[in-house]
């Protein structure tokens, strides 16, 4: 059976996730060098870039790292136009 992918837009999804990174600006006494974020689906990872954007924080001097576990790999198949990810069929 071949499946294919729903893409929605997670735009109220990365704006919440953006609410840490102006959390981050008022609680740390300067702009980190560096901000890592777990990648699964990239809602978190597109919170954080437009958290940066909205503190003023995408002038390159604070590098995001997106890790993942090499078992996950939900980031590639949400990507790939034969794979639904989430309420996967059998």
């Amino acid at each position: 059976m071949r499946l294919s992918t729903v893409r929605t837009p997670r735009r109220n999804i990365w704006e919440g996730h953006a609410s840490m990174v102006t959390e981050m600006r008022n609680d740390l006494p300067c702009k980190p060098d560096a901000i890592f974020c777990s990648v699964g689906g990239g809602g978190l990872l597109g919170g954080i870039i437009i958290g940066c954007k909205n503190v003023g924080w995408e002038d390159g001097k604070c590098t995001i790292f997106g890790v993942r576990w090499p078992e996950i790999e939900s980031i590639l198949h949400s990507v790939s136009p034969d794979y639904c990810v989430g309420n996967r069929r059998t």
